[in-house]
């Protein structure tokens, strides 16, 4: 390829990016492709069950994981998924990734508005892709929880406040304060505290901050804080369990405690040194390079490039403040990472430099790896095996000597999240073993554990680790087993997880 036909190459290549319906394409692409393929993971089990028992316990006021009253985040990331059980027909993993990626769409779109107007339609298109080009990205965006939802909050509330800054009224007041609150609503009150934290630079300069002190504003709070508060209310009307442990005290825990006096995920203070950098990667050295040319050439720099800085630089601060540290809580800067790259690399007097140039390359080329690892080596990795198999051989099992209705189950210490494949319309028990059954197994230990193994109805089906068998063998005449068939990546990990959970079906059953 010529010097010519390479830059006449790069100039379609920037042009393809700049097309909003491409980009649109693209991000659905990448975000919807397989998306019921990859297991339920780790914390995913929390929500499933969660809205599971909703659903069966008829209280959508008041969550349950397994058997405790468990409200450390808010209500309506569990709604959202059951009403996506509707759209998907029925309780699945695409029920409960769906509004992750309807958030990731959300925010993608948030940040084209945002950066459409505080610089430019390319810098806003280009962040656009500067996300999707991120594995991090998508990859929490494909996770059933609440982080996805907290940024789409996060951006919505920041694109509406500069598109209605310089002509505020009491219904872009009101507007901004009801989009805070719902964003309160779905992982806790991080959300409005980072939208102030960003807005900071903005409102301090020029002072302003006067021109919002206004009346209107002030009755917008307070309706946006009322409307917070509502479900709350609602919680302590709908208690059909008379349950007594409070929400607000949670949300106290949740998010002042936590960040003050952090009782659990106490990472050092280098964590997100080390995360942000691995959560952004590729763009990670665009950014560092961004950053020194930002510092080199400050003055010559717009309002609009200095706050992306400022925003950047605070919400960084305010994570590492805080005692409470997990790698993923940096996820809310990646946008931020992405607007500041993107205004770095389109906001230079030549029409088309080095810099978008290599941006253009590298968002497409990650683009691709992403959707390759998405679209093909997801499929690949739980082909094979797996929990939906073993779920559905104990269904066919049990069904042959009655209705799935009328089984209930325990889980015995084993994977929690093997209750959702088995999609019973019952509560499932989940029952843990005692530490001295975990570390030194014997049959008495499993025994004191589990009472049910020496008196187990006939209509009830026990899942239990794959580890215990051995202690009990002379029940297991009573069962017919099924183990989890292992898929591909499971056998390229372990091949003998004792972990993995073995279903126990009654052979024999009687009406009585």
């Amino acid at each position: 390829m010529t010097q010519k036909s390479k830059k006449t190459f790069s100039i379609y290549l920037w042009k393809l990016l700049n097309n909003p319906w491409i980009l649109s394409f693209a991000s659905i692409l990448v975000l919807f492709i397989m998306l019921g393929t990859k297991e339920l993971w780790t914390q995913e089990w929390r929500w499933a069950n969660i809205a599971h028992q909703m659903m069966l316990r008829h209280d959508y006021f008041h969550p349950f994981l397994a058997k405790k009253f468990y409200y450390d985040k808010p209500l309506i990331s569990y709604w959202l998924m059951i009403a996506a059980s509707y759209i998907t027909g029925g309780f699945n993993l695409w029920a409960l990734r769906l509004p992750g990626v309807i958030a990731a769409l959300i925010t993608l779109w948030s940040v084209y508005a945002l950066g459409k107007r505080i610089s430019s339609k390319q810098t806003g298109m280009l962040a656009g892709w500067i996300l999707i080009s991120m594995f991090a990205f998508l990859f929490w965006a494909r996770v059933a929880n609440t982080d996805m939802l907290n940024i789409a909050g996060i951006m919505v509330a920041l694109a509406w406040y500069f598109a209605h800054r310089d002509r505020p009224t009491f219904f872009s007041y009101l507007v901004f304060f009801i989009i805070l609150a719902i964003a309160a609503l779905l992982k806790g009150l991080i959300a409005p505290v980072l939208v102030l934290v960003a807005l900071t630079p903005d409102l301090l300069y020029d002072n302003n901050w006067q021109k919002h002190l206004k009346l209107s504003m002030l009755a917008a709070l307070i309706i946006g804080i009322l409307i917070y508060f509502l479900h709350f209310g609602l919680q302590y009307y709908f208690n059909p369990n008379n349950d007594t442990v409070s929400g607000l005290h949670l949300v106290y825990q949740e998010n002042f405690l936590r960040f003050f006096k952090p009782f659990d995920h106490e990472g050092g203070i280098s964590t997100y040194f080390l995360a942000l950098p691995l959560y952004s990667f590729p763009w990670i050295f665009f950014y560092i390079v961004a950053i020194g040319d930002t510092l080199k050439h400050w003055k010559q720099k717009t309002v609009w490039s200095r706050w992306l800085a400022w925003a950047n630089l605070l919400i960084f601060a305010f994570f590492t403040a805080s005692g409470s540290r997990r790698n993923y809580y940096i996820l809310p800067m990646l946008p931020f990472v992405a607007l500041f790259i993107a205004d770095w690399v389109y906001n230079h007097v030549d029409a088309f430099t080095k810099r978008k140039k290599w941006a253009s390359y590298t968002a497409t080329s990650f683009f691709i790896i992403n959707l390759i690892i998405l679209g093909i080596l997801y499929p690949i990795a739980y082909n094979g095996g797996g929990l939906v198999p073993f779920a559905k051989e104990v269904r066919q099992t049990a069904t042959q000597i009655k209705p799935w209705k009328d089984w209930t189950i325990s889980i015995l210490d084993a994977q929690s999240r093997t209750f959702f494949y088995l999609n019973s319309p019952n509560l499932v028990q989940f029952i843990d073993a005692k530490n001295d059954a975990q570390e030194h197994p014997t049959r008495k230990t499993l025994l004191l554990s589990f009472p049910i193994l020496k008196n187990n109805p006939n209509h009830h089906i026990l899942i239990i680790r794959k580890s215990y068998l051995p202690y009990i063998q002379d029940i297991l005449p009573k069962y017919t087993m099924i183990a989890e068939p292992l898929n591909l990546l499971d056998r390229w990990v372990n091949e003998d997880d004792p972990s993995l959970p073995v279903a126990l079906v009654p052979k024999a059953f009687s009406s009585s």
